[in-house]
């Protein structure tokens, strides 16, 4: 079955990062809107979709399990977000990422 490209869409705003869920049954983006979205592989639509950033976010990756994703934005913050749930994880990225310490004012 051929899906329109409307049925892809979620926003206007350019994609910065993606990243494959280690089950390779979901995809995760973040955006120059400053969202981070959860995207269904077979459904092609968003299943859930993060806005605490308030910059773009140039960054996102998977936990080894699949349950979290973090993301880095240019609003120099990273959250780390709960699939299961759809949350923002409350342990604090600075006790995650204590040992990454770039001097950088941006997250690429």
């Amino acid at each position: 079955m051929a899906r329109s490209l409307e049925d892809r869409r979620d926003g206007d705003g350019a994609v910065w990062s993606i990243a494959l869920s280690p089950d390779g049954k979901k995809v995760v983006s973040g955006s120059n809107d400053g969202a981070v979205r959860l995207w269904d592989i077979d459904t092609c639509k968003v299943v859930k979709k993060w806005t605490g950033h308030t910059e773009r976010v140039t960054f996102v990756c998977w936990s080894r399990d699949g349950r979290r994703v973090l993301s880095g934005s240019w609003d120099v913050t990273a959250r780390q977000l709960g699939v299961e749930r759809g949350e923002t994880m409350p342990e604090p990225v600075e006790n995650i990422l204590a040992s990454i310490k770039t001097g950088h004012n941006k997250c690429w």
